[in-house]
């Protein structure tokens, strides 16, 4: 099979960015301009990229997000971003399939100073920590305050934002207590941005998906370490030898490689241990 190969060094007007920007969760974000006047932004190019998984955890999550900062033909500089400039504070509010067409009007371009929420229908939720409101009818309201704000290429701006706090509504935290997965947003039933398309003869508009819950696949128990999840290198090949998989001997020869090639990750110079490392591993896997 060929592959087409897109030179992003050069201009490709007909590929397809989608190929690069997948579906993403949506939410609001929702800041506060010098004057107090609320602005909701629906964005997608965004995500939490760092998370405390301990029980000893004190709040450590940080989201990030990217704005338009320039006017296009076709799309204006995010109100978010000007807001950003001048409060670097936020609300972070998933949005669930109920909100479909509230988030549809939060799209439109409203007169800068005039609240989505408002226009919408919707209902502010009172911050604990910043200065812009949550959305009530969101379920998961996420206060942040920016801590890096980076300009990327021409036309967006990336912020890294930490976590203060979460307002979850009740009946939320019910069905993820129910829930043998314990996925939180998943409850929601959030949307995610598929594509944006003219279609016959149509205008362009957003086009939606959700999170399919028949889809949900769980990693066999046969691959990988049984106690933790990731876990150890040492670990994983530990309990293969308690499952039976490897013998005493073989994990001897493993951790032998294992430490050769720790102390020499260098291909040229210990290509050998490499491929000697791969190939076991590769049988290991193909046994499963």
């Amino acid at each position: 099979m060929a592959e087409i190969f897109y030179d992003l060094t050069k201009p490709q007007p007909q590929m397809n960015y989608r190929w690069v920007q997948p579906p993403q969760i949506a939410y609001f974000v929702t800041t506060v301009d010098k004057q107090g006047n609320v602005n909701s932004t629906p964005v997608t190019l965004g995500t939490c990229v760092s998370t405390d998984m301990t029980q000893e955890s004190h709040g450590n999550y940080f989201l990030t997000f990217s704005l338009g900062c320039v006017d296009l033909p076709t799309i204006p500089a995010r109100d978010a971003h000007r807001n950003l400039q001048e409060l670097p504070e936020c609300v972070v509010s998933y949005i669930g399939k109920h909100l479909i067409r509230e988030s549809q009007v939060a799209c439109c371009p409203l007169p800068r100073g005039i609240s989505e929420i408002e226009v919408a229908g919707m209902t502010e939720l009172p911050s604990k920590h910043v200065r812009p409101p949550g959305i009530r009818e969101c379920g998961i309201n996420i206060e942040a305050t920016v801590v890096h704000a980076i300009p990327l290429g021409e036309f967006y701006y990336f912020y890294i934002c930490r976590v203060l706090g979460v307002s979850v509504d009740e009946v939320l935290l019910e069905r993820d207590a129910q829930s043998r997965l314990h996925a939180g947003i998943w409850e929601l039933d959030p949307l995610f941005e598929t594509s944006i398309l003219a279609e016959d003869g149509h205008p362009p508009r957003l086009y939606f998906s959700r999170l399919d819950r028949k889809s949900v696949i769980r990693m066999p128990e046969r691959i990988g370490p049984q106690r933790n999840w990731v876990g150890t290198f040492i670990e994983w090949m530990e309990d293969e030898v308690r499952k039976g998989t490897i013998t005493s001997a073989e994990y001897e020869r493993i951790m032998a490689l294992h430490k050769t090639w720790s102390e020499n990750p260098d291909p040229a110079s210990n290509g050998r241990v490499k491929s000697q490392l791969t190939e076991f591993l590769r049988n290991l896997v193909d046994k499963k």
